[in-house]
């Protein structure tokens, strides 16, 4: 029995991670790991990802969406805030949805170019909101909202070439450095040596 509710639990776990269910609406996946291989600037295709919801209820549905930023607490291990929540955004924010059928949510990045040269090598975590309608039950109104996680790495070009170029600077050096003092400790050396054979003679 034991052993059935372990098997239980792991494939809930592993299956909340494709995709999320609230009442009335599915969401799938329920995390998305985006890596950004270069920055684009304005008319450059870029491939969007795509968030699935589904509405189980018999009449249609109005979904709005919104971006939000984890709190400090519940960043996961290795990734920050964005540094502007605007930067994302969904296309579209509203979506509605038949009765029994899904619609599609395209995320979309856009960095500045201002801004693109201060944030590579960076891993960023937002959060797209996705809240169905109000649903009545004893007089009260509850709502309940799904958040599909967006885990963003950034491009390492320029900043991972110059924390390289800072590594090859400093071994660069102390190259230097060493010959110039095995110069020194040799010339001296072999003044020494001579100074000897002299005085000998």
């Amino acid at each position: 029995m034991k052993k059935i509710i372990v098997i239980f639990l792991v494939f809930l776990i592993l299956f909340t991670g494709f995709s999320i269910v609230t009442s009335g609406v599915k969401v799938w996946p329920g995390k998305h790991y985006i890596t950004i291989n270069k920055w684009y600037g304005p008319g450059e295709e870029v491939k969007n990802p795509i968030i699935h919801v589904t509405n189980t209820e018999s009449y249609g549905i109005n979904v709005s969406v919104r971006i939000n930023a984890p709190g400090s607490k519940s960043l996961s291990v290795g990734y920050s805030n964005i540094p502007d929540i605007s930067w994302v955004k969904t296309v579209p924010e509203v979506l509605y949805i038949p009765a029994g059928s899904s619609g599609e949510l395209e995320v979309i990045i856009e960095v500045p170019e201002s801004q693109q040269s201060l944030h590579y090598n960076e891993k960023w975590e937002a959060y797209v909101v996705i809240s169905p309608p109000l649903t009545s039950g004893g007089g009260i109104n509850v709502q309940t909202e799904l958040a599909v996680k967006l885990f963003i790495k950034t491009p390492t070009g320029e900043a991972a070439g110059f924390q390289y170029i800072h590594i090859l600077l400093f071994f660069i050096t102390l190259i230097i450095l060493m010959c110039i003092v095995f110069f020194y400790v040799g010339k001296k050396k072999r003044s020494a040596t001579l100074f000897y054979f002299k005085k000998k003679k």
